[in-house]
């Protein structure tokens, strides 16, 4: 039976021997006990190898000479999810700023998911995760989930023409459109008059 010294051997050298920028969750180690896991990863983070990020949840960040680059927020929610088993989109100006259809990154970056809601701060960067009904995660191709959110984002009577050129470049880049009918179906009847043209092009 492995001693506490080898246990927290094999979890730093893990977290060491990962690429970064990374995250981790306590319950990747389940087999060591939450608790000692837990004094392992926070000696981790005394030492400046970890930052926590919420309860249980602790970011690896990659050395740069710009200083230290960490995983964006995309990543961290899609990590998040894949870890609760739940889906996950940006919304807001996120989704807008993801499709290239906003040039400006917000500091609140805003995610619906039919997991747990959460709110998370790293440095003056906050992500919100906000539970809603599992509606939108019914639409298959993400690009197009995200578009959705886009669109209702900006709202009909303010979509530009560089924006619908921009929706058009989205669409038109898209390999697999299969699927795309039965997806714009379940959109708002609005953005469904405008991508529907698109994608008969």
């Amino acid at each position: 039976m492995a001693n506490n010294k080898d246990i927290s051997s094999t979890i730093k050298r893990t977290i060491q021997e990962a690429d970064a920028p990374a995250i981790f969750f306590i319950s990747d180690f389940a087999e060591f006990g939450y608790e000692y896991v837990r004094k392992v990863l926070s000696a981790l983070v005394s030492q400046g190898e970890l930052m926590r990020l919420a309860n249980g949840i602790y970011i690896k960040s990659k050395m740069t000479k710009f200083g230290p680059l960490q995983p964006s927020a995309y990543q961290i929610v899609k990590a998040i999810a894949a870890h609760d088993s739940a889906h996950v989109l940006p919304t807001g100006a996120a989704a807008e700023n993801m499709l290239g259809l906003s040039e400006q990154v917000p500091m609140k970056m805003n995610y619906i998911t039919d997991g747990s809601a959460r709110v998370l701060h790293i440095g003056s960067q906050t992500i919100t995760l906000r539970r809603v009904s599992p509606k939108i995660f019914s639409i298959n191709n993400q690009t197009l989930a995200i578009l959705c959110l886009a669109m209702k984002s900006i709202g009909e009577q303010n979509l530009t023409d560089e924006e619908l050129g921009r929706i058009y470049e989205i669409i038109a880049k898209e390999k697999d459109k299969d699927g795309f009918t039965k997806d714009v179906q379940l959109m708002p009847l609005w953005i469904q008059n405008i991508i529907k043209p698109m994608i008969s092009k």
